[in-house]
């Protein structure tokens, strides 16, 4: 009769030992090819061809979105995990890939916030000496640049400043802006002239 160590159950005591097993995840669960590609950083082509190899059991199913989707490509949980560790390197280099997955995904979000200040490098930098540098920089990329005014050269002898030289297409377009101008003025009389009378 096999006893197992007190307040132990058989089951908890085979999670502790199995290495596929982690964290309650059921080794024949099935999961999505999307969900398998990001959760054992491989890609979808790595993925076809383990599959077209052997080393992955997979499950078609009609799509739920609609007939109009493709079927959903299911693979099992313990045999992703095994590939991913052969192609990672095992489970520590996995956890590796995946934090620095997620650190580049903050830094991309970072530098999406902030505009153009860089984020800092690593997640031991978004300590206070580093936040107070981004804030710096931050107030620095908001405040409004100071910019040179241009002045007109003021040619000498007083006279008036040169126009832009006249194309054919500018003159022509010129002429009868100025032809509609001096007409609306001819039209119109001034106010002053205006006698108003009460009816």
């Amino acid at each position: 009769m096999w006893l197992a160590p007190q307040g132990v159950t058989p089951d908890e005591q085979v999670t502790r030992i199995d290495p596929v097993r982690e964290e309650g995840e059921d080794a024949e669960r099935r999961i999505t090819q999307q969900q398998a590609a990001q959760r054992f950083c491989l890609s979808l082509q790595s993925l076809r061809d383990a599959a077209a190899q052997g080393l992955l059991t997979v499950e078609e199913r009609p799509n739920p979105h609609g007939a109009t989707f493709s079927p959903m490509r299911l693979y099992r949980f313990g045999e992703l995990q095994q590939l991913a560790w052969r192609v990672w390197g095992g489970p520590q280099e996995l956890e590796r890939e995946l934090e620095r997955r997620r650190e580049q995904r903050w830094q991309v979000r970072q530098k999406r916030v902030l505009g153009s200040v860089v984020a800092p490098e690593g997640s031991q930098a978004r300590g206070d000496a580093h936040q107070a540098k981004l804030s710096r920089q931050l107030r620095r990329a908001i405040q409004p640049r100071a910019t040179k005014k241009r002045s007109r050269v003021q040619p000498q002898g007083g006279g008036a400043l040169p126009q832009r030289r006249k194309t054919p297409e500018t003159s022509k377009h010129q002429d009868a802006q100025e032809s509609q101008q001096s007409a609306s003025r001819d039209t119109t009389p001034r106010t002053e002239d205006l006698v108003w009378e009460v009816i």
